[in-house]
């Protein structure tokens, strides 16, 4: 089709210009170069593909990147913690923090996130003290936000990032 489209073109020209015009040739596609980059062939040859210009586009063969997966701290003869704390872990804390971030936890409340002491007035899961209210505030949060899973996670890794594992009396214990 575009071979026709193409020669007629020439007739045209013929007429209008009155000189013989180079006989249209139909479109070839060109054979597929190496890649430099990847060692891969085009189209025909291992899968790759040609752009409409005509270049070589090489596939990617990598495999994915496995995602790394939660540490077993059941060698510290504590139980693993919830998929639910183990994913809120992961999402805050570096994940050389992971398993201290699980042994300090447990340490703490038992992996209970609705823990409040009475007598010393920290909640929670990693069992926050009221003195980090300002720091709270600086977060978005408040004290009363402690008991909430999520948001007590994100605050002990900030602190965490702020002051390492100082401020839990399960992490001085563990000698973390």
């Amino acid at each position: 089709m575009a071979f026709d489209f193409l020669e007629r073109i020439r007739t045209k020209m013929n007429e209008l210009f009155g000189q013989e015009q180079p006989k249209a040739e139909p479109l070839k596609a060109p054979i597929p170069q190496q890649n430099v980059v990847s060692g891969q062939r085009g189209a025909f040859e291992a899968g790759g593909g040609l752009s409409p210009m005509g270049e070589n586009i090489p596939t990617s063969s990598a495999t994915p990147t496995p995602q790394p997966t939660f540490p077993d701290v059941t060698q510290y003869n504590i139980p693993q913690p919830s998929e639910q704390v183990m994913n809120l872990l992961m999402k805050y804390f570096p994940q050389e923090e992971w398993e201290n971030a699980a042994r300090v936890a447990f340490g703490e409340s038992s992996y209970s996130p609705d823990v409040v002491n009475l007598k010393s007035g920290t909640a929670g899961l990693f069992q926050i003290h009221p003195i980090h209210q300002s720091n709270l505030a600086q977060q978005g949060m408040s004290f009363q936000d402690m008991t909430d899973l999520e948001k007590n996670i994100k605050f002990a890794a900030w602190l965490q990032g702020q002051q390492k594992w100082s401020p839990w009396e399960a992490a001085q214990a563990l000698g973390i």
